[in-house]
């Protein structure tokens, strides 16, 4: 690739480490000031342009509807991104104003792509730096989100921005950052994800970056310091010493992939990657990796959790910041960073790394639409007012992994599970972030994975963070009837299972009696709702962080259920101990036939749940590890009830509760014809598949 560094700013870029104040007049692009900040301040990149917000009304979200139309008036375009560009995002908080934030959204740009958090030095146009630094380019190409990190404007009598001024105290500008990152996370104009956040800091701007990822290790998932002087060495001896609220560990103990570029190497900056190298685990022995000095993590390393990977490398260069410059180098950060994801699990601290999310989804995944495969849109449901509901062009992704494809070539037909988003995911990440496409591989079945629903609002009602308007763009579910800018999301269901089994390239290689459902979070409550709403569909649901009363179901056909929650979930607070889990538990004890677990026990009060928050140890039916279960069986011994509680876990799904799910689910089966369930392939003895 083209290196793109631009001379003039290059030239500069010593006395921009050194954080020296340059004199005189300076042009970079539109940007100029002049000494004395008596100019007006003249910034590059266009006009600004500002996201509105929208209402809780539904009236307020109509435009944003509309917009996703294409010029005929149809949702041929349903996912597209709605806005590009340049945009300010002016924040207000704790009595302190000017600490703007501004953001670049690519053209064609996607939801859930890594956004780099990138901090200008200081006397810089923070637009002019994006471009000249590469990032720009990277961002175009890769369809990344860039929030730039602006230092203070200095202001003329009038309070006008008239030049560009310095970072200024530390306390504020880590509070800055973690404001900043905070506003971001409600997803102003753009579906962002807090599993692929990095941060990158230069010239003076570096050190900060450095110390708010030591204090904060868990927000992001890896950083880079071009411009390093070694500051924040001091506070390792701290951190040793300051536990992680998240973490339950000291600070110095979560792992972040973090990189130090420094132009003058000291026994500072060399106490900062002894610092990381032990956070992260690492290796004694450095090799070389795509330029840099590297420690690998050690592969041997105790990563505290079953669901978390030793990929937390420490990288470090010694380099001007000239030469760091440019579009080469910036793809080079990005190709090291895109690949480790923090998901959330056991406290929000787990890493795990994959190939680029969106190159492996290309090889592994198979995209379609209701366009491309049905040949029309997907209704979205009847609407009581004055007009029919609209017709969406759907989206759904399918996971073929190897291991299917041989059975289906030994004549076998495969399993098929429906693996629903939670609110702000998409199709394409969530076998990933979940675990099931691990648990695919091993299995040989497929997943379908469809993206929900869009909707135009903030979300849980929250429309302002940090003096932000914030106006969200985000994909959810909804099971009933439509509105005039939500469909029904189970009519989409309709759509696929029918075409699974009728036209899909894997028709006839499917085995119709093993189709299955989870999600997480909003995709776990609407794993519910299709067990409750098309029971004639699935064989068992394994809904996670979500709990359902149960009431309202078609009880014409059974589903075997495994409802998986954790206890320090802060988002479904209380796990089973609810009210609604206490009547989930009866709904389905009672339809099944008087279910009981291996001691007898057949009622939710019979158990306790969340004890472990307390140090104490639940009643449940058996106890694996973290995994306290409830497991209620029928008279013949068939699980059709089972509650599953992690401890430490919190608003996640993780790797081995899809093992533990599909390790129950797999057992059933359900007839196409008649819709009896079976177990191990004899019919289950419940009220309704008994008179089958």
């Amino acid at each position: 690739m083209k290196k793109t560094a631009s001379k003039r700013l290059a030239k500069s870029c010593a006395a921009l480490l050194a954080g020296a104040v340059m004199a005189g007049a300076w042009t970079a692009g539109e940007s100029s000031w002049a000494a004395g900040g008596t100019a007006i301040l003249s910034e590059a990149g266009g006009t600004l342009q500002k996201i509105p917000a929208t209402g809780p009304e539904e009236a307020d979200q109509l435009p944003f509807h509309n917009a996703l139309k294409n010029e005929d008036g149809i949702l041929l375009d349903y996912y597209k991104v709605v806005y590009s560009g340049y945009f300010d995002i002016s924040m207000s908080y704790d009595g302190i104003t000017g600490r703007d934030l501004r953001m670049y959204i690519p053209e064609d740009s996607r939801y859930s792509q890594p956004t780099i958090y990138l901090m200008v030095p200081s006397h810089t146009d923070p637009y002019q730096f994006m471009v000249d630094s590469g990032w720009k380019a990277v961002a175009d190409k890769e369809k990344a989100t860039i929030y730039l990190l602006m230092p203070q404007r200095v202001r003329n009598s009038a309070g006008a921005a008239a030049d560009w001024g310095t970072w200024g105290d530390e306390d504020e500008v880590l509070t800055y950052i973690a404001k900043a990152v905070d506003t971001a996370g409600q997803r102003p104009g753009i579906q962002t994800v807090s599993y692929c956040f990095y941060g990158v800091g230069y010239g003076d701007a570096a050190d900060y970056m450095t110390k708010y990822i030591m204090k904060n290790p868990s927000k992001m998932a890896g950083a880079f310091s071009i411009g390093s002087t070694g500051a924040g060495a001091e506070l390792a001896e701290t951190l040793k010493q300051t536990p992680s609220a998240e973490a339950g560990v000291a600070l110095s103990q979560v792992s972040v992939p973090f990189g130090i570029v420094t132009e003058s190497a000291n026994g500072n900056t060399q106490a900062l990657v002894e610092y990381f190298k032990d956070a992260n685990k690492t290796v004694e022995t450095a090799s070389q990796k795509d330029g840099f000095i590297y420690y690998a993590p050690d592969q041997n390393a105790d990563t505290r959790y079953p669901d978390s990977e030793p990929v937390a490398g420490v990288y470090y260069q010694n380099a001007s910041l000239s030469s760091c410059m440019g579009e080469q180098y910036a793809q080079s950060l990005f190709d090291i960073l895109e690949t480790v994801r923090r998901y959330p699990g056991y406290q929000n601290t787990e890493l795990r790394a994959y190939d680029d999310v969106y190159d492996y989804a290309n090889n592994h995944y198979e995209y379609y639409t209701s366009m491309s495969a049905l040949g029309r849109c997907t209704y979205g449901g009847d609407i009581q007012s004055q007009w029919d509901g609209e017709w969406y062009n759907r989206e759904w992704w399918l996971y073929v992994p190897d291991s299917a494809k041989e059975r289906m070539n030994r004549g076998e037909t495969v399993e098929t599970l429906f693996l629903f988003m939670g609110s702000n995911g998409y199709g394409d990440e969530v076998p990933q972030r979940t675990g099931w496409d691990a648990v695919a591989d091993e299995n040989g079945f497929i997943i379908v994975s469809p993206s929900g629903h869009v909707r135009h609002q903030g979300n849980f009602g929250n429309f302002d963070r940090n003096g932000v308007d914030v106006y969200q763009y985000c994909t959810n579910w909804r099971a009933g009837s439509a509105t005039a800018i939500l469909p029904d999301d189970l009519l989409m269901i309709d759509d696929i299972y029918n075409w699974l089994f009728s036209t899909s390239p894997y028709a006839g290689k499917l085995d119709a009696a093993r189709v299955y459902a989870s999600g997480q979070s909003a995709g776990g409550k609407f794993a519910h709702e299709v067990a409750k709403y098309r029971p004639q569909y699935f064989a068992a649901s394994a809904p996670s962080s979500w709990v359902d009363s149960g009431e309202g179901a078609d009880t014409s056909s059974d589903v075997a259920m495994v409802v998986m929650m954790g206890q320090n979930d802060t988002t479904i607070k209380g796990a089973l101990s609810t009210e609604t889990a206490k009547q989930m538990f009866g709904n389905y004890i009672a339809r099944y036939g008087n279910l009981k677990d291996t001691e007898g026990r057949g009622s939710w009060d019979q158990f306790t749940f969340m004890q472990e928050v307390d140090g104490g140890t639940s009643v449940c039916t058996r106890r694996e590890g973290g995994f306290n279960q409830y497991i209620l069986k029928t008279a013949g011994g068939v699980p059709m009830f089972t509650g599953l509680e992690v401890v430490g876990l919190t608003h996640a799904t993780i790797p081995t509760q899809c093992e533990f799910a599909w390790d129950i689910m797999s057992h059933f089966s359900k007839s196409f014809e008649t819709k009896a369930l079976y177990y191990d392939g004899s019919p289950v003895d419940t009220p309704v598949t008994s008179q089958k």
